[in-house]
This record gives C-alpha cells, sequence and structure tokens, in this order.
C-alpha cells in the first residue's frame, strides 16, 4: 500500500509492503513479514522500517531464500513464512535477512529506471477534464433522497478535482455477497468505457469500483445502476458482507456460507438501522482456510462441522487495516439456526456500550502538529500546520511530504479550493477570530457531512466554554484551549446532555435514532 491508510491488509501476507518517503525524502518501503489468516493466523511484524525502492526485488529474495532455507518441509500445513518468523521469533528471522542480503552482494535484483518507466508506460492517466469541484448536474440531484443516501455512502473523493471514485456494491439485501450476473458485468463493462475511461477494479470487499467518474455525471450513473441493482448504498455498513462460497459449491467448507449472509443482509435491511450502527464489517468463513477473512472481521463468522452438523464460532474486534489485530473468540459455536439471532445480539450490545463522543473528549495532549509560518523553513519530516496562503501556492510540493500535513482556512474563504485535497490532509482548523462570529460552524458541518472528511478538524482563535457542545455538534474533535482547566469544564459540559433532537455529523445518537433503535430491538425479539 502507498496510502496512510491500509486498504490493501498487508499485515495479514507473507510479505507486505509500504511504500512512504524516509526524512530525506527518498522513496522505498517499509517491509511486513509474518502475516497470513487460515489455521493459524498471524500479524505480519516490520523486519525493515526502510528499503530503497532499487533494493527492493533484492530484499525480498532474500527473504524466500532464508524462507527456502529453514522453512518446514514435513508438514504442508506449516510450509508458510509466518510459520518460520513464529519459529524463529522475528529478531533472528530480520538477522538472517539482513546477512542473507549482504551476502547477495551485486548478484541480486534490482529495480532499476529503465524497468520502472517501463512498467509506467502500461499505466497512463486517463485525460481528465479540467471540470468544477462542484458541477451543476451535482447541484440540482442533492434534491434526490435516494441519490444523496447513495453518495454519501458510495461515493468516494478523487485526487483530480471534478472526479470521484464510485463503489459498486455487491450486496443487494437477500443476495449472495459478492456476486453479480452476466448481464450486470456486460453492463458495468459499459458504464466503465462511457463513465470511467474504461476503467474497473476489484477490492478484497467483493466490491468493484469505477475510479474516474466526473462529478456531472454521477446522478446519470446512479440511475443506471439503480436500474441494474448495483446502487444498494451500503458500502461498509453491517450488510455489505464478506463471505466464501461456503459448504454450497467449495469442496472444502464444513458449512454454509452464503445463506448465513443472506439472511443477515434481511436481520438489517433498513438503511436507518445500517447507518445507525455505523461501520462495521462481517466476515464469514466455511472452513478453516479463512477465504472470508473472518479472523480480520469486526465480526467473524467460522463454520465448523460437529458430528454431521453445521455450527459457527464467533470472534470479535478483528480488523485488517494499518492497525490490523484478530478476533477474539466468544463463548462456544452455535448452531446454524442460531447464527442470526447471536449476530443481532451482539450488534445491540454494541450498540449500547460503544464509546460515547463524551467519552472521547476532555483531555489535553501535546499537539502534534507545529505551525510553520509563510516564508519559514518547513522541516524534513514531522507534522506540520500552514496557512491557505502557503498550501494553495504549491500543495503538491506540501502533500509531497513524508510528515503530516495540516491547512489552516480561515472562515472568510470558500471551501471549494480545499475540497479536493480532503482525503491527503491529515488537519484542517477552521478559525473563530472573535466568539461572534460563527462562520466555521457553517465550514465544519459541510466539511463532515457534504464532503465526507473523517480526519481531526480542529478548532482555533477565540473559543468559550460555553460552545464546546455546539463545536463538537458541529463536527469538531481537536480544540486549542488557553489552559489544562479548559479540558475538565469540557469533559463537564459535554456530559450534561445526553440525548439530542438534531442530526449532525458528529456520530451521535439522534432521539430519533434512540427510537428506531428501540423498534428494531423489539421487532428482532418477536
Amino acid at each position: 500500500t502507498a496510502s496512510e491508510h491500509d486498504r490493501a491488509a498487508i499485515k495479514v501476507h507473507d510479505i507486505g509492503l509500504r511504500l512512504h518517503k524516509n526524512a530525506d525524502g527518498e522513496t522505498g518501503f517499509e517491509v511486513l513479514v509474518g502475516g497470513g489468516l487460515g489455521r493459524t493466523p498471524f500479524i505480519a511484524k516490520t523486519i525493515k522500517p526502510f528499503v530503497s525502492g532499487r533494493d527492493i526485488l533484492s530484499y525480498i529474495e532474500a527473504i524466500l531464500r532464508v524462507y527456502n532455507q529453514y522453512g518446514r518441509r514435513d508438514n504442508i500445513y506449516k510450509a508458510r513464512i509466518k510459520i518460520l518468523v513464529h519459529e524463529l521469533g522475528i529478531e533472528k528471522f530480520a538477522k538472517e535477512v539482513d546477512e542473507e542480503w549482504k551476502a547477495m552482494g551485486d548478484v541480486g535484483l534490482t529495480l532499476d529506471h529503465a524497468a520502472i518507466e517501463e512498467v509506467r508506460s502500461r499505466f497512463s492517466y486517463p485525460a481528465y477534464e479540467k471540470l468544477p469541484h462542484m458541477p451543476d448536474e451535482l447541484k440540482q440531484a442533492a434534491n434526490d433522497p435516494l441519490f444523496e443516501r447513495w453518495r454519501k455512502n458510495s461515493v468516494f473523493p478523487h485526487k483530480v478535482q471534478g472526479y470521484s471514485i464510485v463503489v459498486l456494491s455487491l450486496k443487494p439485501v437477500g443476495g449472495p455477497p459478492g456476486d453479480a450476473t452476466a448481464e450486470q458485468m456486460d453492463a458495468v463493462a459499459d458504464l466503465a468505457d462511457k463513465y470511467s475511461f474504461g476503467e474497473i477494479r476489484v477490492g478484497h470487499e467483493q466490491n468493484l469500483a469505477l475510479p474516474h467518474v466526473a462529478k456531472r455525471d454521477l446522478p446519470a450513473l446512479f440511475k443506471a445502476l439503480d436500474r441494474l441493482g448495483l446502487a444498494t448504498p451500503n458500502v461498509n455498513l453491517v450488510t455489505d458482507i464478506i463471505a466464501c462460497p461456503g459448504l454450497d459449491y467449495c469442496s472444502l467448507a464444513n458449512a454454509r456460507s452464503i445463506p448465513i449472509a443472506q439472511e443477515l443482509t434481511r436481520r438489517f435491511a433498513n438503511h436507518d438501522t445500517a447507518d445507525l450502527i455505523g461501520r462495521l464489517h462481517i466476515n464469514i468463513s466455511g472452513c478453516i482456510n479463512a477465504c472470508g477473512h473472518h479472523h480480520v472481521g469486526h465480526i467473524g463468522i467460522l463454520g465448523v462441522e460437529k458430528n454431521g452438523e453445521e455450527f459457527y464460532q464467533i470472534t470479535i474486534g478483528g480488523r485488517a487495516d494499518e492497525n490490523a489485530q484478530l478476533g477474539t473468540l466468544i463463548g462456544p459455536a452455535v448452531p446454524y439456526a442460531e447464527v442470526a439471532d447471536v449476530i443481532e445480539d451482539i450488534v445491540e450490545a454494541y450498540l449500547a456500550l460503544r464509546d460515547r463522543p463524551e467519552e472521547l473528549f476532555g483531555r489535553i495532549t501535546t499537539d502534534p502538529f507545529v505551525r510553520v509560518a509563510d516564508g519559514a523553513e518547513l522541516p524534513g519530516d514531522g507534522a506540520v500546520l500552514v496557512t491557505a496562503e502557503r498550501f494553495l501556492a504549491d500543495p503538491e510540493a506540501l502533500l509531497r511530504r513524508s510528515g503530516k500535513l495540516g491547512v489552516i482556512w480561515p472562515n472568510n474563504r470558500s471551501l471549494e479550493d480545499l475540497v479536493p485535497h480532503l482525503d491527503r490532509l491529515a488537519s484542517v482548523a477552521l478559525v473563530f477570530p472573535t466568539f461572534r462570529d460563527g462562520r466555521a460552524y457553517s465550514q465544519a458541518r459541510l466539511l463532515r457531512e457534504r464532503h465526507g472528511y473523517d480526519r481531526e478538524l480542529r478548532a482555533i482563535g477565540q473559543i468559550l466554554r460555553d460552545q464546546f457542545v455546539f463545536m463538537t455538534r458541529a463536527g469538531f474533535d481537536a480544540f486549542e484551549v488557553k489552559k489544562d482547566a479548559d479540558a475538565d469544564a469540557f469533559a463537564a459540559t459535554m456530559k450534561r446532555y445526553s440525548v439530542f433532537y438534531q442530526p449532525t455529523g458528529d456520530g451521535r445518537v439522534t432521539a430519533l435514532n434512540r427510537r428506531m433503535q428501540l423498534r428494531h430491538s423489539e421487532s428482532a425479539s418477536q
């Protein structure tokens, strides 16, 4: 992966590579080894924080040489790098790789500039047009609630202004997850030619993506996808389930996967309920080979066989991103007929127990960002905050730095110039020049609710304790306070109100949501 947020699950593979820049601005790779799922799951560990691009092939060759020398050949189930790393220990394995790499000298593979250019020539950028960030077609379509629900869920920022990435959910209610008919695939190919420069991409989440869609075309694309049954707005929600084929198709499976997934999509078919739950990944495997990645699902379901009957082990707490971890097994396996009920109980408990926003605030921390004045020299790495003027003068140069970047955005400036870069910014600081000037509230809600910005949103300037609740409701999650006592006051203020009627982008459950949650619980128990 080359992203700060790992979408390639590099920590659950034999070898994982994270592309990044070192303190000198050189591009290279962090190398991780020993990850994997299956009957013996492990999270990969870093053995080399930085290997230059030129040397990455020879370093990987050294890893394979060490595995070839020490790897298990007596047991097919243990013939994996992850088993060797576990048995030797990560320090010993790393030492062996480094010694082998040095011994290879100049005989190892190198990735020279000519080879990179030859590969790059096969992946040229599309002929992007210069388009407005908010075209008239998108403004008009905003009045359609079905389109808006789909856009907020399935459309993601593109680094080129005027374009978006569109994820096509292959998880309709009651359908086999990840399946598409021949007719749908033909139609998607035609839509890719028409709207995405002929490109379609497939993710391990078992969905498709059109990576280069002009924003002006989003309304027309939505209508076409809706007619095909490919516009279900459930990407990253509870019904966006990853499942293997299971016993219905696979000779290795011990239990069915697809019918479990289908029943769960019916149980959580209500879009408002799914939105209330928020991001929650359910992964299902029909056997210990873990093709459904159940170990790293927020909720993992593993089918096992007991005396000729299908049972399912349940794990919780897994994840496959940059903070990857394996799920924890809870209780004994449950029979096929009870799986959906158990998952509903887990979700209900999660909704009741998950951290509330007021429990996450009220802490004084050292600011990781350093403010850099216009004209001052930027540090080689580390997190920095720069002014809007400095950022807009050369955004690409600043975004290429190895450290995190934040921008101080004045409240009298339109967000249009900022929005194309949001997915690459670690922080946006909005300014309250006086306590009577509240334009930053509107900016905050636009960033959170319209533009989907999900990283740090900081309030700076003249901030009063009386404004804390309003600011958090607008979407702020960081504040520059004048004195430590403000943190205690903040915590007390946030606990003053437990229920809100107005929906905003701060993640709080509204009174209406609570009633819907109660109705869902009552209907599920009947």
